[in-house]
C-alpha cells in the first residue's frame, strides 16, 4: 500500500514492514533522521533498535536480528539502508525461494518494525499509478522491473516514494519547507532563492537554514533577505536581466549584465534561465491561442501570475522566428563558454545584442 509521508508516523508501530525509495536522496536521508528520532521516543527503544549498514552486516545476520525477540522493549526496530546491495544474482524462482529474508518479509514477526531503504533504478513515479493508495494494473505491470523482494513488499506491505522534484517545483518546495520552521516566504522570494541556488534540494535546504538564522525572530522571509544573503541586488539580478531582454531594452540589459558579473560569475546561471525562458515562450504562445485567462495560463505554465507579464511583453516584442533565433544564439553561447577560454562578458554582451536585434 502506498503511504503518504504525512501518514507514516501515524502507522509506523501498527505496520510491520515499510519500503522507502525514490530519486531524491536528500529527502530520504531527511526521513531516516526523522524516523530515528521518532523511534528514540518510544519507551526503551534504544535497547532494541538497529541501523543496519549493508557494507558490514551480512544478510544472514540481518535475518537473525529481525527474528530475535526484543530484550526490553515490546518492539524490535530495524532500519536497513542501501538494501539494494543485498540483491545479487538473476531474478528466478530459485533466487526467490533461497532469499535469506524471505520468511521475515513474507511472514514478519508481530514484534518487528522493519524499515527498508533501497534504490530501485527502473521504478520511477510509481505513486502516480495508485488508486485509493493501491496499485492499479498499470502500476503492478511496472513492478516487473523491480527485483524480489522489493516487488513483493510493494504489493503486500507499505511503501513511500520520494519522486524527483524538478526545478519548476523548487519554489513550492521552498515555501513548504519554510513552513516547517513556522515561517513564511512569499512566492516571489521563493522564486528568487530558487533561481540563485539551483544545484539541489540539499543546497536549497542549507540556504533556508541560513535564512532562518538570518531573519531571527521575523516571521516572514522577504526578497530583501534573499538579496542580502545571496549577494545579488534588487536592481541587478537575473530577474531584471530577463525582464530587460523581454522588453528589448539593450541599454538596460548590458548595464545589468555588467553589474551581475562584477559581483559574481553567474554566466551559466544566466544562460540556463534565459534558455528556459525562451523555450517556455513557445508553450506560452500556443496556450494564448486557446486561452487568455491568467489563472489557466499560470497553472499550465507552472508560474505565478506576476511572472506572466514578462511572457506577455516578450510575445509582443518578439516574432516566433526571433524567439527561435534566441534559443540558437544562447545554445552557441553556452557551447563557447564551456569549450574555450574566452571573455565571457563580451561573449554574453554580443549574444544579447544579437538576440535583441530585429531579424524580421
Amino acid at each position: 500500500m502506498f503511504l503518504d509521508i504525512k501518514d507514516f508516523f501515524a502507522n509506523i508501530i501498527s505496520k510491520n514492514i515499510y519500503l522507502i525509495f525514490g530519486e531524491e536522496d536528500f529527502l530520504i536521508d531527511e526521513q531516516i533522521n526523522k524516523i530515528q528520532n521518532y523511534i528514540l521516543k518510544y519507551p526503551n527503544s534504544s535497547y532494541d533498535s538497529e541501523l543496519i549498514d549493508t557494507d558490514t552486516v551480512p544478510i544472514n545476520k540481518v535475518a537473525e536480528i529481525c527474528s530475535t525477540y526484543p530484550l526490553i522493549c515490546d518492539r524490535k526496530f530495524v532500519i536497513i539502508k542501501n538494501f539494494e546491495k543485498y540483491l545479487s544474482g538473476r531474478a528466478s524462482k530459485k533466487y526467490e525461494e533461497n532469499f535469506p529474508l524471505k520468511k521475515i518479509i513474507e511472514d514478519p514477526p508481530k514484534f518487528l518494525n522493519l524499515i527498508i531503504i533501497s534504490k530501485i533504478e527502473k521504478i520511477k513515479d510509481l505513486k502516480k499509478y495508485t488508486r485509493n493508495n493501491e496499485l492499479t494494473e498499470t502500476g503492478i505491470s511496472k513492478l516487473k522491473e523491480a527485483k524480489y523482494p522489493l516487488d513483493y513488499i510493494i504489493k503486500n506491505h507499505n511503501w513511500i516514494e520520494f519522486s524527483k522534484i524538478y526545478e519548476n517545483d523548487y519554489p513550492n518546495w521552498i515555501i513548504n519547507k519554510v513552513k516547517d520552521y513556522d515561517k513564511i516566504i512569499k512566492p516571489k522570494a521563493a522564486q528568487l532563492l530558487s533561481m540563485n541556488v539551483r544545484a539541489s534540494l540539499r543546497d536549497l535546504d542549507s540556504e533556508i537554514q541560513k535564512l532562518i538564522l538570518y531573519i531571527n525572530n521575523k516571521e516572514e522571509i522577504s526578497e530583501e533577505d534573499i538579496y542580502n544573503l545571496t549577494g545579488v541586488t534588487k536592481e541587478y539580478n537575473v530577474f531584471e536581466l530577463q525582464k530587460s531582454i523581454a522588453n528589448r531594452d539593450i541599454k538596460k540589459c548590458i548595464l545589468i549584465l555588467n553589474k551581475i558579473l562584477s559581483i559574481d560569475s553567474q554566466e551559466m546561471l544566466i544562460i540556463t534561465i534565459l534558455m528556459k525562458f525562451f523555450i517556455n515562450m513557445f508553450k506560452f504562445i500556443d496556450l494564448t491561442k486557446i486561452a487568455n485567462d491568467e489563472n489557466i495560463l499560470s497553472k499550465e505554465m507552472g508560474l505565478q501570475k506576476w511572472q506572466l507579464q514578462e511572457y506577455k511583453n516578450c510575445a509582443k516584442n518578439y516574432h516566433p522566428m526571433e524567439i527561435e533565433n534566441a534559443i540558437v544564439l544562447l545554445t552557441e553561447c553556452d557551447f563557447k563558454l564551456k569549450s574555450a577560454n574566452t571573455n565571457s562578458l563580451a561573449l554574453l554582451q554580443n549574444t544579447f545584442i544579437e538576440i535583441m536585434k530585429s531579424i524580421i
